[in-house]
């Protein structure tokens, strides 16, 4: 009996996914899509997509009738999938006829969400880190997830939280994802799809399982993205033979910060503070503080991410200085993050790792300070200073330095970057002591 019930089910599953369009996003889509705030295109697809089958199995003791109750953060979304209204109940045999769904993940009960076991497209976004893992046991047929996150945490892309994804083949990210590539070369994940780097931290290098990698296609943050990926990594890649597909911008933001950094006169086995004393000097020189527009605020600034003040702007503020310093540092093999204090101050500098030691770096403010010409015994601009003098062992200590030196509890009160706190103790940063 309950063979002939399943059966029954899935030629019901499948009717209800012809009649809601299946050609799109059931038995044959041919479109992969982004979630995307700032434009809804869609991207593509590329050779290599499998088709799956959907089929309706799973180890509950399922009542077909049976009414779930649909937490209220949810319900709008259920019922709209369904074409239902807002005082409809949902069944267990209507949850599972959904193949596509997209939410906006909150605290609340997600349970409800095992019963779509035909669910092929699944859509995250997140307004604060949130633990799914106690809720989302298995979606057998999910093959596309996208995970969109505005959370100042990040959300980490681990076995542990997301052992549901395992047949997924289309990854879609957006910003804040921590994303453990060990655990996903264990998937049967092909396609990712990145909409703006910002804030993630992947190693690119690592990724050679894919075959095929889409980096913000259509310059949503252009100047975030080249921070990140580089002209190495994606060189790396295609000899490797993943298909990589980027904005037109970004390959020419990469290509003006490898003209840059080969002015830096940096060689593979300089120290780090050798290199980091050549990226101090060159942003110093290059960039000049400018005013904050009264009515516009720092929008000029960052138009497409941090690094256009740096490249465009006829002068630039924090965080156009510090993500330079990141985007340079990255390219010599110096790990180096931004670092910023929105509630306390609305600053941006930069934690750089020389000698494998971590130290604060803040540019911005060393290209304020007024310097003493020792020959002239005139105040001269930090420009000038770098300029006639370089920088010493002694003016290092304005470069790099532990919080303790900085009474501006900004320097205190900071998110630290997550690749940061796995690899040492989250308030260490307080205790460095300087040793140059």
């Amino acid at each position: 009996m309950r063979r002939i019930i399943k059966k029954s089910m899935l030629f019901c599953s499948l009717g209800f996914l012809l009649l809601n369009g299946c050609s799109k996003r059931g038995l044959g889509f041919n479109r992969i899509e982004l979630l995307n705030e700032q434009d809804n295109s869609n991207f593509d697809k590329h050779d290599g997509y499998d088709k799956v089958q959907t089929y309706y199995d799973s180890t509950l003791e399922l009542d077909e009738d049976k009414v779930i109750e649909i937490p209220s953060d949810y319900r709008l979304f259920v019922l709209d999938s369904l074409c239902k209204d807002k005082d409809d109940s949902v069944t267990v045999h209507e949850l599972s006829l959904i193949s596509s769904l997209e939410i906006s993940v909150t605290d609340q009960d997600l349970s409800w969400i095992n019963y779509c076991i035909n669910l092929r497209d699944l859509k995250l976004k997140y307004a604060y880190r949130t633990d799914v893992s106690k809720y989302i046991k298995e979606l057998p047929s999910l093959r596309i997830l996208t995970i969109n996150s505005c959370s100042e945490v990040p959300i980490e892309l681990r076995e542990q939280d997301f052992s549901f994804i395992k047949n997924i083949e289309v990854l879609n990210i957006r910003k804040n994802i921590d994303i453990d590539t060990d655990f996903l070369k264990r998937t049967k994940v092909n396609t990712m799809n990145i909409v703006s780097t910002e804030l993630n931290r992947i190693d690119y290098k690592e990724l050679v399982f894919l075959k095929n990698l889409i980096i913000d296609k259509n310059d949503v943050s252009p100047y975030n993205t080249a921070i990140y990926f580089t002209t190495d990594d994606k060189n790396y890649l295609e000899s490797k033979g993943v298909y990589i597909e980027t904005g037109k911008k970004i390959d020419e933001i990469n290509s003006r910060l490898d003209v840059i950094n080969s002015m830096l006169g940096i060689n593979d086995n300089d120290l780090d503070l050798v290199k980091y004393k050549k990226i101090a000097s060159y942003v110093i020189k290059k960039l000049y503080y400018g005013d904050v527009d009264e009515e516009l605020g720092a929008k000029p600034f960052y138009q497409g991410g941090n690094l256009y003040g740096a490249l465009e702007g006829n002068g630039a503020i924090c965080g156009n200085y510090a993500a330079l310093v990141e985007a340079l540092c990255l390219r010599n093999n110096i790990d180096a993050y931004i670092l910023s204090s929105g509630k306390y101050g609305r600053h941006a500098w930069n934690l750089v790792k020389i000698a494998n030691k971590y130290y604060h770096s803040d540019i911005t403010n060393v290209d304020h300070f007024d310097y003493l010409d020792p020959k002239t015994k005139k105040i001269i601009s930090s420009e000038e200073y770098v300029d006639k003098f370089g920088i010493s062992d002694i003016d290092m200590k304005f470069f790099l330095f532990k919080t303790g030196e900085i009474k501006d509890d900004i320097f205190n009160y900071v998110y630290l970057p997550m690749n940061y706190i796995k690899e040492k103790n989250e308030s260490s940063v307080k205790r460095l002591v300087l040793n140059i």
